[in-house]
């Protein structure tokens, strides 16, 4: 994706920021940021140190990833590719 915007297509940068905003979340220092403590089932996972492996994102973080989706879309900077 970065090809791309380096070659010119300057169109698809605002889809190259939310790309890197989604890469960001993988962070594991970050993850308690983005993700909930519980399991879609409910159960804790933790691991043999006593810390907890993250389960999905907050119900908030997907709609602020939903809104900012959106918006890049409906300036109208996402178009088809021929």
């Amino acid at each position: 994706m970065e090809a791309i915007v380096d070659n010119g297509e300057e169109w698809i940068e605002p889809m190259l920021e939310f790309r890197n905003l989604l890469a960001e979340t993988q962070d594991p220092a970050k993850k308690q940021i983005y993700c909930q403590t519980k399991r879609r089932n409910g159960r804790v996972w933790e691991k043999a140190d006593g810390s907890h492996i993250p389960g999905p994102y907050k119900f908030s973080v997907h709609q602020e990833f939903l809104r900012q989706l959106l918006e890049v879309q409906n300036k109208g900077q996402i178009r088809a590719v021929p």
